[in-house]
């Protein structure tokens, strides 16, 4: 309101009520008038130096709304997820208004209803008649995707699926609507972490990443880790001395992949594969090498691919049966000469054995070779054995199994026999190791030879008719040595098949 007076040196003010409220003012005057609908008036009043009011007067009625409707919003449908977000539409906005002065004039949407992936905003307009408007504006949002997730798997990989050093494990995800809430992984069934480290066994790994919506992903693999090297032993004996065709055993032992392959070598450079799992055995043909001391190394490789050089295995090949020699004849009490040596594994057992026909054999055991064969002319069981011929049979094995024989023969004279006596043209003839009897018959022959110078000529008759009996009985001595030399021969034929085959066992055994 305002109002002018001609007169600067008066005043103007003004007065009324609005809606039966009163106000005074000085010009100009500004009231505000309150929502709702009532009258109002006011006048402008001067005064002047003669105190002569000049007055104007006005009124009306007035009907004010400055408050704009409410609006009330919901949403509804969809499928709710976690933290505010739908994991589908659609999603339906419903609004209501109300205005209380001018009342609702009208409510229109702008957007009612979300059913996209992402972020959709939905809104509604009340205006009412007075002009005012009021939005209701929410924002929808939806994944209905899962994240994706994948294991990181970092380690050295060997064979068959096997990783053959420590493995690291990791977890990558990505969501692009809603985002990665969390995310991890864990080994076993056990614990839930980022990022970790296995090492030797066989595991179960899962990884799993969530969105904000709730949406989840999982991501799974079998982890086999095996960085240790199997462990490889002989069982063989050490530092033994074998020959032929020898089975050397071993095991090899691998608590992770297992035992994959078994490899031998003689010089560590070139490597033969052989048969078996963690128990094995190898063959060995000494045949083919030269007598003398070898090692041989023994591997294994596991399944995963570790090799290790492991066990060393000293031994020795003897295949050479040892040197044996023993007298063809004797005659006792005399013993007969015997003798031998090995020059490989040496000397590891000898058996003498004295027998003839049904008699129980004379058998006599030595850790070495006997020099001499000494017979008490007794049988088995400690009897007499009676006289006449007896084959003795001297076999050897040295340490290595090497089997040889050689066979003699002795004489066992009745008490009525004695040496012959050696004729006198004949006392003198080369001399030579004799039996005692033979001994006897050259002392006698010496006698003879001295008598020689005493007698008279026909003297010789008697040694001349001694030296027929002698070669008659040499007659049939003869043919009774061509029969053990024949049985000889048969020894030695036995002893020959033997060594052939390689029969390593007493004498005796089967």
């Amino acid at each position: 309101m305002t109002a002018t007076d001609s007169d600067p040196t008066h005043t103007v003010s003004f007065s009324g009520s609005i809606g039966g409220a009163g106000f005074s003012c000085g010009a100009p005057c500004t009231q505000g008038i309150p929502d709702g609908v009532g009258t109002y008036t006011w006048k402008a009043s001067c005064s002047g130096g003669l105190n002569v009011p000049a007055t104007g007067f006005n009124s009306g009625t007035y009907q004010v709304d400055s408050t704009p409707p409410i609006v009330i919003g919901a949403l509804s449908g969809g499928t709710p997820g976690l933290r505010g977000w739908y994991f589908a539409g659609p999603v339906t906005l419903n609004c209501s208004a109300s205005d209380a002065l001018s009342g609702l004039a009208g409510l229109t949407y702008g957007n009612q209803t979300a059913n996209t992936e992402g972020v959709t905003v939905v809104s509604c307009t009340a205006t009412d008649v007075a002009g005012n408007s009021a939005d209701a504006t929410y924002s929808v949002p939806i994944d209905s995707g899962s994240p994706s997730v994948h294991l990181i798997v970092s380690g050295t990989l060997g064979r068959g699926g096997w990783y053959v050093s420590p493995v690291t494990l990791g977890v990558e995800a990505a969501d692009s609507v809603s985002g990665i809430f969390s995310f991890g992984l864990q080994v076993n069934g056990t614990g839930w972490t980022s990022s970790t480290t296995i090492g030797d066994g066989e595991h179960s790994i899962e990884a799993r990443a969530e969105d904000y919506a709730g949406n989840a992903a999982t991501a799974s693999e079998f982890v086999k880790v095996d960085t240790t090297p199997p462990l490889t032993a002989w069982s063989a004996e050490e530092d033994q001395w074998v020959r032929g065709k020898t089975q050397l055993v071993g095991t090899s032992y691998d608590a992770g992949s297992g035992v994959a392959a078994v490899y031998v070598s003689f010089d560590g450079i070139e490597w033969k594969r052989i048969a078996g799992g963690a128990d094995w055995a190898y063959e060995w043909d000494t045949t083919l090498f030269p007598d003398g001391d070898y090692e041989i190394l023994a591997r294994a490789d596991d399944a995963a691919g570790n090799e290790e050089h492991t066990d060393a295995l000293a031994i020795h090949v003897d295949n050479t049966p040892p040197e044996v020699s023993l007298a063809e004849e004797w005659i006792l009490p005399d013993s007969g000469d015997a003798g031998g040596s090995d020059a490989g594994s040496g000397i590891g057992h000898a058996v003498v054995t004295v027998s003839r026909g049904a008699m129980t054999p004379w058998v006599r055991e030595y850790d070495y070779i006997p020099a001499a064969i000494e017979w008490d002319g007794k049988d088995g069981n400690g009897a007499e054995a009676g006289y006449g011929f007896f084959q003795v049979a001297l076999e050897v094995w040295d340490r290595a199994g090497n089997y040889s024989v050689t066979n003699g023969v002795v004489r066992r004279l009745k008490p009525e026999e004695t040496a012959l006596p050696t004729p006198a043209v004949l006392a003198y003839a080369a001399p030579e190791k004799a039996s005692p009897g033979r001994e006897q018959g050259s002392a006698e022959g010496v006698k003879a030879a001295s008598a020689a110078r005493l007698l008279p000529f026909w003297s010789f008759i008697l040694p001349l008719a001694a030296l027929g009996v002698w070669l008659a009985a040499s007659n049939v001595a003869f043919a009774r040595d061509r029969r053990w030399s024949e049985l000889r021969g048969l020894g030695r034929a036995v002893a020959r098949y033997r060594d052939q085959k390689q029969i390593n066992f007493p004498h005796g055994e089967d």
